[in-house]
């Protein structure tokens, strides 16, 4: 854990098309890294906005890009809210004990 609450990702990418990848996915009921249960998928297309929350609730993932054609390149403004209680904790290399282990 380090912080983090909840992550916003505005995606810019006019040009994405079906097939050029890089999706977000994300699996909400997954927990200490295995990627167990349901997941979804979500295209990254120009003006989505994503927002999850990410303090070891949502494993999540970025897919490959396309290897087979040329693509654009992917492009996303993140914006990450953090439990300011929690900076110091993280600053000193502290774990809390609901982080998630490998």
């Amino acid at each position: 854990d380090n912080g983090r609450v909840l992550t916003c990702l505005l995606y810019l990418n006019p040009f994405w098309s079906e097939g050029d990848g890089a999706k977000l996915r994300i699996w909400p009921e997954a927990r200490h890294l295995n990627p167990e249960g349901p997941s979804w998928d979500f295209p990254p297309m120009h003006g989505r906005l994503v927002a999850f929350l990410c303090d070891s609730r949502n494993l999540h993932e970025v897919l490959p890009v396309a290897a087979d054609r040329p693509v654009e390149p992917r492009m996303a403004i993140s914006c990450w809210y953090y439990n300011t209680d929690a900076i110091p904790a993280v600053a000193a290399g502290e774990a809390p004990e609901d982080a998630p282990s490998a």
